[in-house]
């Protein structure tokens, strides 16, 4: 309760700083209009100034201050910007604090551990143990933000795990920016397609998870175009024969993960052209016996997850005959008893599981 309430106090002390900055710009303002607009002759009240000076009455603004008001006017137009800028960057880095003292004691630990560039720090969030553990502490686009920023000063984090987190566009953006790591988790996020895009740019990543997102057609092509990648994980996620498409013209990737998408045969069979890649996942998707047929064609597969699709006896038999795959998942799908039994005693794969 009590981070919740400094974060609540100062937010206001945010709001009530920039509304306090900004009625002093409208007052200035509308003393330089009035100075501008008022007539010779005519006092503030709006009668004649010879007859008020007639009847002894003075003016709003004496003759002999005049000039002082406009010099003060002027200073305070050119400060409040300035005014504006230092208090809103206090209040933000109050609210930064505030938000490094909400996290868990293994998030803080290894916020400021790689803010410090601790050289013994080169795992964080993927293991457990004696890991510094940031998974699943609902960070936001905000914490991801500061740790980018961190990890920008930092040179010995090479792996970070962020997943089941609630980060972004915004903060898979920023942490895109990093030129040191070369493994990062963001699974079980709030990713779309600008920020999977973003990270698609990143040159240094090697092994990328990103499953249980929100990423399309058009990321799943962006990321396609990466040189470096050779793991990508885009499993449940919303990729449809489109997106699969370009996935298989990638020439750097050895496993890749599209379970719990929307690929069909077609996708299936974009994929199975491609000559690089040694595992593949396609489980839960709607895969047929033509795409089946066009993934037994494949040579350089060795390890092949097609359970809970719609293939049949003739897809599974086109693919029992392949001569590179090592091991073969087919569970979950429309393949009779009678098949099933004879698959066994004529494939030469290693591994099949019916």
């Amino acid at each position: 309760m009590d981070a919740i309430s400094s974060k609540f106090f100062a937010t206001f002390n945010l709001v009530a700083s920039v509304c306090t900055l900004l009625v002093g710009a409208v007052v200035l303002c509308f003393l330089r209009e009035r100075e501008k607009n008022e007539p010779p002759g005519v006092d503030a009240g709006g009668g004649d100034s010879s007859a008020a000076a007639q009847q002894n009455i003075p003016t709003a603004v004496p003759v002999g201050n005049e000039e002082q008001l406009t010099n003060r006017i002027a200073q305070l137009e050119q400060l409040l910007p300035q005014l504006l800028r230092n208090r809103v960057a206090q209040l933000e880095l109050q609210l930064q604090e505030i938000n490094v003292r909400e996290w868990n004691a293994g998030g803080k630990e290894i916020y400021e551990r790689i803010e410090a560039n601790d050289p013994t720090l080169k795992v964080a969030g993927f293991c457990t143990g004696s890991y510094p553990n940031i998974v699943g502490m609902g960070l936001t686009d905000n914490e991801a933000i500061m740790l980018a920023e961190a990890l920008a000063q930092n040179s010995t984090l090479t792996v970070l795990g962020l997943s089941r987190n609630q980060i972004g566009d915004e903060g898979a953006a920023a942490l895109a920016q990093n030129s040191t790591l070369t493994t990062l988790g963001l699974g079980g996020n709030q990713i779309a397609d600008e920020g999977a895009a973003a990270l698609g740019q990143n040159s240094t990543l090697k092994k990328l998870y990103l499953s249980g997102n929100q990423i399309g057609d058009e990321a799943a092509a962006a990321l396609a175009r990466n040189s470096t990648l050779t793991v990508l994980h885009l499993n449940e996620n919303q990729i449809r024969d489109e997106g699969a498409a370009a996935l298989a013209l990638n020439r750097t990737l050895k496993d890749l993960g599209l379970y719990g998408n929307q690929i069909g045969d077609e996708g299936a069979a974009a994929l199975a052209q491609n000559n690089t890649l040694k595992t593949l996942r396609l489980i839960g998707n709607q895969i047929g016996d033509e795409g089946a047929t066009a993934l037994a064609q494949n040579s350089t597969l060795t390890v092949l997850w097609l359970n809970g699709n719609e293939i049949g006896d003739e897809g599974a038999a086109a693919l029992s005959q392949n001569s590179t795959l090592k091991t073969l998942v087919l569970g979950g799908n429309q393949i009779g008893d009678a098949q099933k039994a004879q698959l066994r005693q004529v494939t030469k794969i290693t591994n099949l599981y019916l």
